[in-house]
């Protein structure tokens, strides 16, 4: 063989194992720093975060998705049903005065997510009516439906007390909850004047 072309294929070679290694010591150092560590273990999602379950759900506009759509931001979340005309439309305000008692770069940061008991009426169509009807920012809020089997899962994840009654309406807890950025719950209340109080109290210290 000709020592010129063994001596380039030597060089390229080298070259090769040169940029290998190279990037490899590269990839190193950034999957190491700090930064990037910190960003890994943020990911890391608890055992007892309610984002471990496998729940699906629709949100108003038909979109599917799991618990976690708000994952990385705080989250208010309750259980309600459309038809209901008397502790569920409580629910929508208590939460729209939750929000505004926060401050400001706090209430930015909060989402809510609302998970109906009834996914036989509480439709697609009426959710996004029932959207309108209250006036929701739906880059921040969430009202969604699932089977009632997940229903019943969700509730039990949330500790909510329900039961369908004579007439298609629901027994329910009047409950407020907050998730921390993971899923954990950190706020659970089964009457909404608490539940209020104790969200303020724990966004303004996240």
């Amino acid at each position: 063989m000709d020592t010129n072309k063994l001596a380039g294929r030597i060089s390229s070679y080298l070259t090769f194992i040169f940029v290998l290694i190279a990037g490899l010591y590269l990839s190193f150092i950034v999957n190491a720093s700090p930064k990037n560590q910190k960003n890994q273990a943020t990911k890391i999602i608890p055992d007892e975060s309610i984002y471990q379950s496998q729940i699906n759900l629709e949100d108003q506009n038909g979109a599917k998705t799991g618990l976690n759509i708000f994952e990385g931001s705080p989250v208010i979340v309750s259980m309600f049903y459309g038809s209901c005309n008397y502790s569920c439309p409580v629910l929508f305000d208590t939460i729209k005065k939750t929000l505004k008692e926060l401050p400001e770069e706090k209430m930015k940061l909060v989402k809510v997510l609302l998970v109906s008991f009834d996914p036989q009426k509480d439709t697609v169509s009426s959710l996004q009516k029932l959207a309108k009807n209250h006036e929701l920012d739906l880059s921040r809020w969430k009202l969604m439906r699932t089977s009632e089997d997940e229903v019943a899962e969700l509730a039990a994840l949330l500790d909510i007390k329900y039961r369908k009654i004579k007439g298609g309406d629901f027994n329910h807890t009047p409950y407020l909850g907050l998730l921390n950025e993971q899923g954990v719950l950190i706020v659970s209340a089964d009457n909404f004047g608490d539940g209020r109080a104790k969200i303020i109290e724990a966004v303004s210290k996240l």
